[in-house]
């Protein structure tokens, strides 16, 4: 039987913890056997039976270690600690003696074992914990005596050897030779280390297969790791040796797909037997549409003093040609918003598109305007609902190359590469790769601003059409044409020769406007107000929308917007827009982004927030100065009024006489500070500005009212205007 008291077996289920088990207990058929972890401090016996574990034993799921005589001296510590904790072992021994010394399987069954060692903890006058923690040392220590030593998991080297199963044959000068057992550790090895991207080098996958399949036994470390012990020269196998079983049999296909996955696979290293340029039969059949962070940092056009970051560019290409028909550079990441700003560069007339950056080019030199008949895209931008649109107002059938395959649109992917090379590597402020630590920081360097980037793309992208492709498909009509593979020439040609397919508009303004990004705006008297900017138009002023009136409610209107702020455009409905222009208040943002106008924004209330403590400590003073001042008149209205017993009427009757007073008082002596740190004498006061009698006249009867200057002041200028005249 192969099973015995005391033999070790192994469990290979590929997990990083090995799992090794002893024996306790050998039954027959139908009881089976009891084993523990020999590993876990907390492991209790379980029960395996015999047919599981012979299927196991068949699968190479676990292999058994038989031990060599000389094993269980191996396990005893030295004489000088043996002399030492003698008397202890043989204590902790004679607690759990009545327990092991009988040939009881009850005892490794949970239930029956907790009853025996409750019995035995009354009768001794012990802890149970002290009695089973003796019963797992001494099981998983070997079954013997001394297997209850204090600290003896801690001590010494335990060398466990493998079973050799068949002849190994003669050894080799690279070692013993290859066994069919061996060729399946070998693939065990493969599947638990190089498959689940544990190890991606050979060597490492030989170095832990050879340490979990082939070691010969496990050192135990003073913390309790189990450290595997390589076979000496001449007994283990070599790298040479596995390296040859391995490029023998390997399967890299189904390699890489278990370890990067078959999206991966078929992106990376898949065949590439076939080309692109086949799905598109003329100029404008295809285009494919792609977004990438662009390797440059730019500055703001706004504060040239702010640095802007990196722009997100959009290119379009013709698949048949691999002209690039549009592009766009936003600071948007890549979204529908972004990619409908390129799709309408590409559709729109480049003439027009390029004069408005100063660039005067001829229709021959970037010949695109009008409706292409497909898209690809990347499952990102114009997914969803995004792609309904162009399909129902556009007639544009959209594909969408699955998540983590760039290599069906293979054509767009490349060039941006290409772009790069020619338009931002060498521009100040490109990203560089540096060595150096403390290299300087490229970001420092940014030059160009938002709008003299997209200068420099689009003569980037008319060099790049004009550019020979001599990696180009050409086919047998081309070649008999004599045309170049130059993408200008070839869309020229296809355009000629194979009809071409793009399809015109009779209103292109119309078809631009509706690839714009929509949004709604608010009426205001200040005008139509998106994003803080306000704009107006002919519509808004004949319907007088911006009337300031009472009750008025504030009016909602929908809007498409482009990149730069210059224009909005109103819909009106049945496919029709109006143009709305800056108000003469924010003209001041005519030819900015929207993002660094919304950054302006961002900025400025970002700073009125910073000033906001600065603002309540001033009005804080304000209010505590003036509330001084008010004091301070109070009390001395107090004094000034503390025997005055005139009724509230004759304090009311005779305020104009009192203004005229004072007015004839300060037009004499100025303006005169009568404040002082002490009450005045209202005998003072009175004679500074008389106090109105106590019962003044009424008018009609004795009362004289003042001269008024007003009539001298008339005549004066009466007579200066006749001099003058004369």
């Amino acid at each position: 039987m192969l099973y015995q008291k005391n033999v070790l077996l192994e469990w290979q289920t590929g997990e990083s913890q090995l799992r090794i088990e002893r024996v306790l207990w050998v039954g027959d058929v139908l009881t089976g056997i009891w084993s523990i972890d020999v590993n876990d401090q907390r492991a209790w016996p379980v029960h395996r039976r015999y047919e599981d574990l012979e299927s196991d034993l068949v699968e190479g799921s676990v292999r058994i270690l038989k031990s060599l005589d000389t094993f269980l001296t191996k396990l005893l510590p030295d004489d000088a600690y043996l002399k030492k904790h003698a008397a202890r072992a043989k204590k902790n021994y004679a607690v759990i003696a009545p327990l092991v010394e009988v040939d009881d399987p009850s005892i490794y069954e949970r239930k029956r074992r907790g009853r025996k060692v409750t019995d035995l903890a009354k009768r001794l006058g012990c802890r149970k914990a002290l009695i089973y923690s003796n019963l797992r040392r001494y099981w998983q220590g070997g079954c013997i005596p001394y297997a209850v030593l204090p600290e003896y998991f801690r001590i010494g080297l335990v060398t466990i050897h493998p079973d050799q199963d068949g002849k190994v044959g003669r050894p080799s000068k690279n070692g013993r030779k290859v066994t069919a057992k061996d060729k399946k550790l070998f693939q065990r090895g493969i599947d638990d280390f190089k498959k689940t991207g544990i190890a991606k080098k050979l060597t490492k996958v030989w170095e832990l297969t050879l340490g979990r399949y082939f070691n010969i036994g496990y050192e135990k470390l003073s913390d309790g790791t189990l450290v595997p012990i390589i076979p000496p020269d001449g007994e283990r196998l070599s790298l040479n040796q596995f390296k040859n079983w391995y490029y023998k049999n390997r399967n890299q296909k189904a390699e890489i797909i278990a370890t990067d996955g078959e999206k991966a696979f078929e992106s990376n290293n898949r065949p590439t037997l076939g080309d692109e340029t086949h799905t598109a039969f003329g100029p404008g059949a295809v285009y494919q549409i792609d977004a990438f962070i662009g390797d440059i940092y730019l500055r703001c056009y706004m504060d040239r003093k702010r640095i802007i970051g990196r722009p997100v560019i959009y290119i379009v290409v013709d698949v048949f040609s691999r002209l690039i028909v549009g592009f766009a550079v936003t600071l948007e990441g890549p979204s529908w918003a972004g990619a409908k700003q390129a799709l309408e560069n590409a559709f729109s007339n480049k003439v027009t598109f390029c004069r408005q950056f100063g660039i005067e080019i001829t229709e021959a030199a970037w010949p695109v305007e009008g409706k292409n008949e497909a898209l690809t895209g990347d499952n990102g931008e114009i997914a969803g609902y995004n792609a309904n649109s162009l399909v129902d107002e556009f007639d544009i059938r959209v594909t969408n190359a699955p998540t983590e395959r760039p290599d069906l649109k293979g054509i767009v992917e490349s060039r941006y590469p290409i772009i790069k090379g020619l338009a931002i590597e060498w521009v100040p402020g490109a990203v560089r790769p540096t060595k150096k630590r403390k290299g300087k920081d490229y970001r420092l360097d940014a030059t160009l601003d938002l709008n003299q980037f997209r200068r420099l793309m689009i003569e980037c992208i008319l060099r790049y059409n004009s550019r020979r492709i001599e990696s180009y498909p050409m086919s047998l009509p081309m070649i008999a044409d004599g045309v170049e593979p130059i993408p200008i020439k070839i869309w020229t040609w296809g355009m000629r020769k194979l009809t071409g397919r793009l399809r015109p508009e009779d209103d292109m303004e119309a078809l631009r406007i509706k690839l714009l990004p929509r949004a709604t705006a608010s009426v205001t008297s200040d005008g139509i107000r998106f994003r803080n900017v306000h704009y107006t138009c002919k519509r808004a002023i004949d319907e007088q929308w911006f009337l300031r009136l009472k009750g008025k409610r504030s009016k909602r209107v929908d809007i498409v917007h482009e990149s730069l702020v210059n224009r909005i455009y109103l819909r009106l409905g049945n496919g029709r827009y109006e143009v709305c222009v800056l108000t003469p208040a924010d003209k001041r943002f005519e030819g900015c982004d929207w993002y660094e106008v919304l950054e302006y924004f961002a900025l400025k209330k970002k700073a009125a927030e910073a000033a906001e403590t600065g603002e309540l400590q001033a009005s804080a003073k304000f209010h505590a100065k003036a509330e001084r001042i008010v004091s301070e008149a109070e009390e001395m209205n107090r004094a000034a009024l503390a025997n005055d017993n005139r009724s509230k009427s004759a304090h009311t009757s005779g305020i104009r006489g009192n203004r005229h007073d004072l007015k004839l008082h300060e037009r004499k002596h100025g303006i005169t500070n009568t404040q002082s740190t002490t009450l005045p004498d209202k005998r003072k006061l009175a004679a500074v500005i008389p106090l109105a009698p106590a019962n003044p006249p009424k008018a009609g009867e004795d009362y004289v009212a003042p001269a008024r200057p007003y009539d001298e002041l008339r005549r004066s200028r009466k007579k200066a205007k006749k001099h003058g005249k004369q």
